[in-house]
């Protein structure tokens, strides 16, 4: 072999530049003045340490008479040279082709908006997210498990892009939290008891806090968690082990909707959920199925809702003196009376009056109610970016 005959090496534009220099007899001092830069930089674009960007070409262009193409023509054959330019377009298909797998099955930029995941997070971090929440971060394997689960008592529609992959991640984020709360052993008798009383917590000052804290005490797991966009849901039940669970969303933040969702939700807990496997997820305005009927029954028996719509009467003359009296009658809340007939059609939703009556709930739960749900989702700090593993030839 002649051992004149060296393998190919890639020279950079930094070559190039130092030839230019010495042909016009400038030191590389003088070419850092006229380029106003500092020698530490010049050096920098000399050994081919640093990118030549648009704004440094136009000042070589410059200095030598050339057009700024020669230089970055000069730096893009330099690095395809060099493999650095499949390297980076296959680490950008890559992350793409990841990313858009993860937004498949969770509204990332909604769970950012509540706070339930950094925002900015690189493809390892969002993968990092993914196996907090599922125990894997094999996304196809995530999407065949959602694919193999019965649910006979989920919605159906299709109206605004409902989409179940995104309730079903609510779902797991919601049997996460499940896990961590901590209460008695379940006792049916009295949860029934405590529902046949549901229109008494109604009309109570701390009624909200006074049902929460008696289901807790017979070992009904509750807590708050915001429904995420495209799953329209009100409200779930399912088991816990041995505990049964409801979650509440506050997609509607009115008492009403809170009694109407707790006591739905309740029936499902007392007449369904007879294993851990069945699991109920509702939307209250489409409600489908024979076991959501029985439910919304449950619902409607506890918080008197037949007995409202007999006594109701369309030619009444002062409606919020009718409500009042049927409220004190039947021992239920003024909201609940009002939500009850505009569920109806009875009354409309444009009534300012009979709407202010229909007070938030959100103020009346306790902060303990309410999780942390980056805690179920964050990411560990320190996790590695998708660019290091690429960089260090690891597999992602």
């Amino acid at each position: 072999m002649d051992k004149g005959i060296r393998p190919h090496r890639a020279f950079g534009p930094g070559e190039h530049i130092r030839e230019e220099i010495e042909a016009r007899g400038w030191s590389e001092g003088e070419f850092a003045d006229i380029l106003g830069i500092s020698e530490k930089h010049l050096s920098e674009i000399l050994n081919d340490k640093t990118p030549m960007t648009i704004p440094l070409a136009r000042l070589i262009g410059k200095a030598f008479g050339t057009t700024p193409q020669v230089w970055m023509n000069l730096y893009i054959n330099y690095i395809e040279d060099k493999g650095f330019l499949e390297k980076k377009k296959e680490h950008i298909l890559d992350d793409v082709g990841i990313r858009s797998e993860i937004y498949m099955i969770m509204p990332v930029n909604d769970m950012v908006k509540k706070g339930w995941i950094p925002p900015r997070c690189s493809s390892a971090e969002l993968l990092n997210c993914v196996k907090k929440m599922w125990g894997t971060d094999v996304i196809k394997n995530i999407i065949k498990e959602i694919d193999a689960k019965p649910l006979p008592s989920f919605r159906k529609t299709e109206k605004d892009g409902f989409s179940r992959n995104y309730s079903q991640t609510w779902l797991k984020i919601a049997e996460n939290i499940a896990d961590r709360v901590k209460v008695p052993a379940y006792k049916p008798a009295i949860f029934a008891k405590i529902c046949d009383l549901a229109n008494e917590y109604t009309v109570k000052k701390d009624g909200v806090g006074e049902f929460l804290e008696d289901i807790r005490k017979a070992g009904v797991k509750f807590f708050v968690l915001p429904h995420l966009k495209k799953t329209y849901i009100d409200g779930a039940a399912f088991m816990d082990g041995k505990n049964p669970v409801i979650v509440y969303t506050g997609r509607y933040d009115r008492v009403d909707n809170f009694w109407f969702t707790m006591l739905h939700e309740a029936g499902h807990v007392l007449k369904h959920l007879k294993s851990g496997n069945a699991k109920f997820i509702d939307d209250l305005s489409d409600l489908v199925g024979k076991q959501e009927e029985e439910a919304d029954m449950f619902s409607s028996e506890k918080l008197k809702i037949g007995q409202i719509l007999r006594r109701f009467d369309e030619d009444f003359n002062n409606r919020l003196s009718w409500i009042i009296s049927v409220s004190k009658e039947l021992h239920v809340s003024s909201a609940v009376v009002v939500g009850a007939l505009q569920k109806a059609e009875k009354l409309t939703y444009r009534s300012r009056v009979l709407s202010e009556i229909k007070e938030q709930v959100s103020n009346k739960i306790k902060g303990s109610y309410v999780p942390d749900v980056s805690g179920i989702c964050h990411y560990e700090q320190g996790a590695k970016s998708q660019r290091d593993m690429v960089k260090n030839g690891e597999e992602i």
